[in-house]
């Protein structure tokens, strides 16, 4: 699955930047800098993006940033910041093509101003990868780390946008490569984490998410963290704890549409065995809301369509089923919470289950 985060790393940055600069005004300067507001407050907007951006609060980011710009629109950091927070708004909010160019036109300004930006190129990569252009992202990736050997979070980004095209080995080999320079890397050790999962490596994709929640403080990285802890405890068919991690998933965070599908999965689950109708009526009841509500936050999610389709068989409506199933087949080309290969093995899915007949 697609990682809806990015950047964080580079915002933990520039906050280091803004303070750093802040703190190196000269004391004969410090009575000028009192008596000019945009100075003083320059530091004290910009070192406030950090709990902006932890809690999900992506518009605070840029008004901010912007009120930074308005005293000074060449101001290469807060730049950085409005880019790299219309790439992660493309990602989370499903405006990949709308977000995605903000954030594109944001870089470049940057660039503008400062050609040899590694940050600026690796923003740019990411609003390209979004937007599914990998081949343009990756070379963008490419110039962000010649630039900047040691810029972690684009060897990271690079590593996603082949672990999306479905090319395991290159990802893992950028991830791990990410890693080494930096251990506490919150996106590749998410990514990582994933890449494990799919190799079915329960314990070392346990591991990984163990480390990313003892340091991570960002709502978006938790929820998601939580929920695939969820799906390692289906796996174990361990369904009490599988519900325990969803709770904590959407309570950090709930806009993640995978979240709210895998807590209607296991509202499905509950069904196995159970006779009373009553209890299979709620179960189909809240498993369709839990699709919807996952639906309501990318109208492409497929596997919610699909979670639909087989909550069908709950109601006896072979008609519903059927058009939830086309539904899906339709979503998955424009899901871009799903990489190449996981669109294959869905359709395949769905081939088969059309292939069973109907009772």
């Amino acid at each position: 699955m697609k990682l809806f985060l990015i950047g964080l790393s580079a915002i933990l940055v520039l906050i280091g930047v803004f303070l750093l600069k802040s703190t190196s005004v000269k004391s004969t300067e410090v009575g000028s800098a009192l008596s000019k507001p945009s100075l003083m407050n320059r530091a004290e907007i910009l070192s406030s993006l950090h709990d902006d951006y932890n809690s999900g609060n992506l518009d605070g980011v840029i008004e901010k940033a912007n009120t930074v710009l308005a005293t000074n629109k060449d101001d290469i950091e807060a730049l950085i910041a409005i880019a790299t927070t219309y790439a992660m708004k493309g990602s989370v909010g499903f405006t990949e093509l709308d977000s995605g160019n903000k954030a594109l036109e944001y870089a470049n300004l940057v660039l503008e101003l400062d050609p040899n930006n590694s940050e600026a190129y690796r923003i740019k990569g990411y609003a390209l990868e979004i937007q599914e252009r990998y081949d343009l992202a990756q070379k963008h990736y490419e110039k962000a780390v010649e630039l900047n050997p040691n810029n972690y979070q684009a060897w990271s980004n690079m590593g996603h946008a082949y672990d999306l095209q479905g090319d395991f080995k290159k990802a893992e080999k950028f991830y791990l490569k990410s890693l080494d320079i930096f251990p506490k890397g919150e996106h590749v050790l998410l990514n990582l984490a994933r890449l494990r999962f799919r190799q079915k490596k329960g314990p070392e994709t346990k591991d990984i998410i163990e480390t990313l929640l003892s340091i991570t403080t960002n709502n978006r990285l938790k929820a998601e963290a939580y929920q695939m802890l969820a799906e390692l405890q289906v796996v174990e068919g361990d369904f009490e704890s599988a519900n325990k991690f969803i709770e904590q998933s959407i309570n950090s965070d709930p806009n993640v549409p995978q979240a709210w599908v895998t807590r209607g999965r296991l509202e499905f689950r509950s069904t196995y065995g159970m006779l009373e109708p009553e209890k299979r009526s709620n179960a189909f009841k809240n498993g369709c809301e839990y699709a919807n509500k996952a639906l309501s936050l990318n109208i492409n999610q497929a596997s919610a369509y699909l979670l639909l389709s087989d909550l069908m068989i709950l109601s006896g409506d072979l008609q519903k089923r059927k058009e939830y199933r086309d539904l899906c087949l339709q979503a998955i080309d424009k899901d871009i919470t799903l990489g190449q290969r996981e669109k294959e093995s869905l359709r395949i899915l769905l081939s088969i289950k059309e292939a069973v007949p109907k009772k």
